[in-house]
């Protein structure tokens, strides 16, 4: 329900470096008024936790995109900020913010495929594809992950 905007890169669909077409492409989120550099960075590095396809490179307040000749923009409306999002779904000591946590009681109603899609992308992202990321993954609920 956060309202972005994708920008599509210049080197969107387009093969770079002998590897394959991908999608890339730039997604802008409104967030709330932040006035100081390490809020901002704190504010990126959560956004990335929960969204581990993000940008790593991308932390920074004052980040350069390249223009493309012929833009494509798609819109998709919201009601809430990025900022709003992660205080509701992902509050600061939520339990899935490393892998090595455990999953909290419950999951929020509506919200059970993207949450533990996040958890697989930070599972996946930790071990690969390997036995380990599976066993990882299909630990019941309320144990701990190995580190």
């Amino acid at each position: 329900d956060v309202q972005h905007g994708i920008h599509y890169s210049r080197h969107h669909m387009v093969s770079k470096r002998g590897k394959a077409p991908r999608p890339k492409f730039h997604c802008i989120m409104p967030i709330a008024r932040i006035t100081d550099h390490e809020e901002y960075k704190r504010l990126s590095r959560r956004a990335q936790q929960v969204f581990p396809f993000f940008d790593t490179r991308a932390e920074d307040a004052a980040h350069f995109f390249f223009g493309t000749k012929e833009s494509q923009v798609d819109f998709f409306p919201g009601t809430v900020t990025l900022n709003e999002y992660l205080d509701l779904y992902y509050p600061e000591d939520d339990p899935l913010d490393d892998v090595g946590s455990s999953f909290s009681d419950t999951i929020p109603e509506g919200s059970r495929n993207s949450t533990l899609s996040h958890f697989a992308g930070r599972v996946l992202k930790r071990f690969g594809d390997s036995e380990e990321a599976f066993c990882a993954f299909m630990e019941p609920s309320g144990t701990r992950l190995p580190v």
